[in-house]
């Protein structure tokens, strides 16, 4: 039997952010047993309980299920794991115990691949590197030009323009933003968690997902996601889960396409996918 692979996003789909998901926490820290990391009590938007892990970085709270972790190693025997993700290399390094299930790892939208040892794929680095000048040339017009705060700090391969460093800008300033920006052709732009990414038009979470296909020869391919950057490598994927709490140009995507949509929402959306995948 060919062995299946999970290409999953995480922020928004295995875990959730104290700002953006109004997560809250609830109860005090534990520390059980074999556990990767202390566990607490939090919850959701909706207010139902969960317990979780801290993966919090710097100044995102983030918290992953304990429950989800558990659905995702007991998968992990059956499955190949690929987390892909818009997050940056430090975020990943803070997380390494808890991410000892993936096989690979897709970074900054595309921007980075890494194995299982956390080892940078440097084929696709220097595949990368001889249009990052772009980048440069967009982050002195947003910042000069524009007056827009960016975020490259970490990124290599993005330039990240948050809605919440920009407090004197509205919501309509920053939709208005994404639609009027003119790029070169050797670079994207893509909407996430109210983060503007630009990034390398060789990059993407399609691209790199497909330079790993390729390589590894990754196959019954599983997409999980909830944002309008995942609908892109979605077209890759035999099988494809969202959230019922997923952006909703996605929700209205998935049901489009025909994807499987969670009834659940948040914690609740992706612990019933993952229950859902061990059926098949």
């Amino acid at each position: 039997m060919t062995k299946g692979t999970f290409f999953t996003d995480f922020d928004g789909t295995l875990s959730f952010n104290k700002d953006t998901h109004r997560v809250r926490v609830v109860g005090h820290p534990i520390q059980e047993l074999g556990a990767p990391a202390e566990s607490i009590q939090v919850t959701d938007a909706l207010g139902k309980k969960h317990f979780a892990y801290d993966i919090s970085t710097g100044k995102y709270h983030v918290y992953l299920a304990q429950e989800t972790l558990r659905l995702i190693q007991e998968l992990a025997n059956d499955y190949d794991f690929v987390v892909v993700t818009g997050s940056k290399y430090d975020s990943i390094e803070d997380r390494k115990k808890l991410f000892s299930f993936g096989d690979d790892f897709v970074l900054e939208n595309g921007g980075m691949i890494l194995d299982s040892d956390f080892q940078i794929d440097e084929e696709w680095r220097r595949w990368l590197a001889q249009d990052k000048s772009y980048l440069d040339d967009v982050a002195a017009y947003l910042t000069n030009g524009l007056k827009w705060k960016i975020d490259r700090n970490g990124r290599t391969a993005v330039v990240r323009v948050k809605l919440s460093d920009n407090p004197a800008r509205s919501l309509e300033d920053f939709q208005e933003l994404y639609d009027t920006l003119v790029i070169p052709d050797e670079l994207n732009k893509t909407l996430n968690q109210k983060h503007l990414d630009i990034i390398l038009a060789k990059a993407g979470k399609e691209n790199a997902i497909y330079y790993l296909m390729t390589e590894k020869g990754y196959k019954n391919r599983i997409g999980i996601g909830d944002d309008v950057n995942d609908l892109n490598f979605f077209i890759l994927m035999d099988h494809v889960f969202v959230l019922g709490s997923s952006h909703p140009d996605v929700l209205d995507k998935a049901r489009e396409k025909g994807y499987h949509v969670s009834k659940g929402l948040y914690f609740d959306g992706i612990n019933e996918i993952l229950e859902e995948i061990k059926k098949l």
